[in-house]
């Protein structure tokens, strides 16, 4: 039987580790998968007064932002033990991966939107929350809760830089 991706190259773009299962899928299916990362993921490490300044339990909410954050917060961070914790996306995987309890995940669209439209994000005075993230990216999830009136304060646990091209994959491309 002819695999079902015989003659079909594929060129996955996602950092190097995280790729990793998928290209060995598309392998399996008889693709030619080329890895060529566009960028690599890289913990941003964390003094003594950071780690301690953003150790969950001292929020009353901690939301993972990504796979990337649940990662490289456990290595630097106290595990979550009496704060809420809210997952978006596949965070909620890693953190379940982890025996971490999600207390609130995003069901309509895994998204920031999707979490602010949750019941207990509707009022949030009083309360301060953690999130935990890579720099950069959106800034509507700190915005709007701190609309909502809570105290808003962002762990930054990693970054994103531009991937250094493998000659080989760019040779297989050629």
């Amino acid at each position: 039987m002819t695999p079902a991706l015989e003659g079909i190259t594929v060129v996955v773009t996602r950092p190097a580790r995280q790729a990793e299962p998928f290209v060995a899928m598309l392998r399996d299916a008889g693709a030619n998968a080329i890895l060529l990362p566009a960028i690599e993921i890289e913990p941003i490490e964390l003094d003594a007064a950071s780690r301690a300044a953003l150790a969950p339990d001292k929020f009353d909410w901690t939301v993972y932002t990504s796979t990337n954050a649940v990662e490289w917060s456990l290595q630097q961070l106290p595990r979550p033990t009496h704060t809420r914790v809210a997952a978006i996306g596949r965070a909620t995987r890693a953190l379940d991966e982890q025996g971490i309890r999600v207390d609130a995940v995003p069901q309509a669209a895994s998204d920031s939107e999707g979490l602010l439209a949750l019941g207990p994000f509707a009022d949030l005075r009083g309360q301060r929350i953690l999130i935990v993230k890579g720099t950069g990216g959106r800034t509507l999830l700190r915005e709007e809760l701190a609309r909502r009136g809570a105290e808003v304060v962002l762990g930054e646990v990693y970054r994103r830089r531009p991937s250094a091209a493998d000659p080989t994959a760019l040779e297989a491309l050629r």
